[in-house]
């Protein structure tokens, strides 16, 4: 995935679906805790960046990596 140039003026859409997958993709790539999703300081730091993202249950993004998960092995 591109990183984005932090001196670009470029106006982006917020997509909430790539979000939310994204996220996702972060737990499950750095092996972080389901649970992740809940502590108050994550949630914070993304209120900041967006207050409209909807941060999901630690059992959602339990699901969501197990999909990844298989999605992945599919593929491999």
């Amino acid at each position: 995935m591109p990183q984005p140039d932090p001196n670009s003026l470029e106006k982006r859409n917020y997509d909430p679906e790539r979000a939310h997958w994204e996220l996702v993709r972060m737990i499950f790539v750095h092996e972080l805790p389901f649970s992740f999703v809940e502590y108050e300081g994550f949630r914070r730091f993304v209120y900041s960046l967006n207050p409209t993202f909807e941060v999901v249950s630690r059992t959602t993004i339990r699901v969501d990596c197990l999909m990844l998960f298989h999605e992945q092995r599919e593929n491999f």
